[in-house]
């Protein structure tokens, strides 16, 4: 998962300007919560940064975006926050979340998208590496 600007994710996407549903949902969400983030990412690296700032920023639920699909199960997500330092140490966490992915998909791997079809392996020796469990691997509360 890493982060993209705006424009960025217009590029990638090919096209001008959002369409006119996204871009409503995002001028409701912006006039909500004053900052926001983009990211790019799988579905499963989401619901990671969405624990992530449910556990950090002590809410019940991420405000979030999503954009559509460049390819399987992987495109754009806009996160939105109140509070300037919240969207600060989201973007600083992004490049540092690693997901253990199931055996089924990407087998005893942790790791990270860097892109689409570009997958970065977790390195232990990175200090500021998160490693967390896609939701389907999460034991349930006691």
């Amino acid at each position: 998962m890493r982060l993209r600007s705006f424009e960025e994710m217009l590029l990638e996407y090919n096209i001008p300007e959002l369409e006119s549903d996204d871009k409503m949902s995002r001028a409701e969400r912006l006039s909500q919560h004053k900052y926001s983030i983009i990211v790019e990412g799988g579905f499963m690296e989401f619901d990671n940064l969405e624990l992530w700032i449910k556990t950090n920023f002590r809410v019940h639920s991420a405000d979030w975006l999503f954009y559509g699909k460049i390819g399987y199960d992987f495109g754009f997500a806009e996160y939105f926050f109140n509070e300037e330092a919240h969207a600060l140490e989201a973007a600083r966490a992004v490049p540092n979340v690693y997901t253990t992915f199931a055996y089924w998909l990407r087998p005893n791997r942790i790791c990270k998208s860097d892109g689409l079809d570009n997958w970065v392996d977790y390195d232990p020796t990175n200090k500021d590496a998160m490693v967390l469990q896609p939701i389907a691997n999460r034991s349930p509360p006691l």
